[in-house]
């Protein structure tokens, strides 16, 4: 039956501008992955069960897990006392309003929510207004002040500089960046100087991740993802850049691939080796790739020709 609370579209570059006053929920990470809902309805119902607005292929989805409802011009999440609960950017919760930019995560489904919706302001009564902004700002100010000038009266005793002690310091140096396996690279927890939670330790994983991730260093975005995963097997984000890295060292392998052979027709032997070589790295590093049969050993085979004319 075709839901009447959601318009579905099964590429997102078919769908509208979105329009003001209008909601969307994206999926970026799962099943039927690009999948773009339209939230047209005041209630939309999301799980398993064929009944719900939006459907889950998912085994760890509720059969009537969630409902998403517009209440006061914004939209609201609720679990339905699901099994595996809902989680909004990483947070479990019970219910939530959704702002743009946040993901929702129902078992290995995430969702992306976006909006155009301008939400309203607060109304302030006019004696609790102008009036009571002023004595805080006051209160805080005087505060602040008292604080400072206390802070800097306690320094300049306990913190007197000796005039008569020369100044020494080492030179500083400038460390070169850490390789992906030399010997200054440290695991994420031995690079750690204070103990950290579980939680916190994944977090700082998955921030590391995410930035290797985009600065095109993708070995090392799965080294830290992978390390984040296993302190917190659920992160929605790292396993959605963890495919996303997986995939980009694939696509990195057909160019990579489709390079060494150019050069091979211009003769320019020298640079169709670094760039066979550079497949084999990458499928030694991910031998659990789809094109490693395809190219792995022909690359070798490529690789071995090469060093004899050489």
């Amino acid at each position: 039956m075709k839901s009447k609370a959601v318009v579905i579209y099964n590429n997102p570059v078919n769908a509208p501008p979105l329009h003001e006053e209008e909601a969307r929920l994206e999926i970026v990470s799962g099943p039927e992955e690009g999948t773009l809902f339209q939230l047209v309805g005041g209630q939309v119902k999301l799980g398993r069960h064929s009944d719900n607005d939006i459907i889950l292929k998912d085994l760890k989805a509720s059969r009537f897990h969630a409902v998403i409802e517009k209440k006061h011009g914004h939209f609201i999440v609720r679990d339905l006392e699901s099994q595996n609960g809902i989680y909004v950017n990483n947070q479990r919760v019970v219910e939530s309003e959704l702002s743009a930019g946040d993901f929702l995560s129902i078992g290995q489904v995430v969702l992306k929510y976006s909006e155009n919706i301008h939400k309203p302001v607060p109304h302030m009564p006019p004696h609790l207004g102008i009036e009571e902004s002023k004595k805080k700002n006051i209160k805080a100010a005087l505060l602040v002040g008292v604080f400072i000038l206390l802070a800097l009266f306690f320094i300049s005793i306990y913190f007197k500089p000796d005039v008569n002690q020369p100044i020494t310091r080492e030179p500083s140096q400038k460390m070169p960046p850490p390789t992906l396996f030399g010997e200054d690279f440290k695991t994420p927890l031995e690079s750690s100087q204070t103990p950290l939670s579980s939680t916190e330790s994944a977090e700082n994983l998955y921030f590391k991740g995410e930035r290797e991730f985009l600065d095109g260093n993708y070995e090392r975005a799965i080294y830290y993802l992978k390390a984040c995963l296993g302190l917190y097997p659920g992160h929605p984000l790292a396993q959605l850049y963890l495919q996303k890295s997986f995939k980009a060292l694939d696509e990195e392998v057909k160019q990579a691939w489709e390079v060494g052979n150019l050069y091979l027709t211009t003769l320019e032997f020298d640079l169709a080796y670094a760039e066979f070589k550079r497949v084999v790295e990458i499928l030694e590093f991910n031998p659990d790739s789809k094109l490693f049969n395809d190219y792995y050993h022909a690359s070798k085979h490529n690789l071995l020709r090469l060093k004899e004319n050489r």
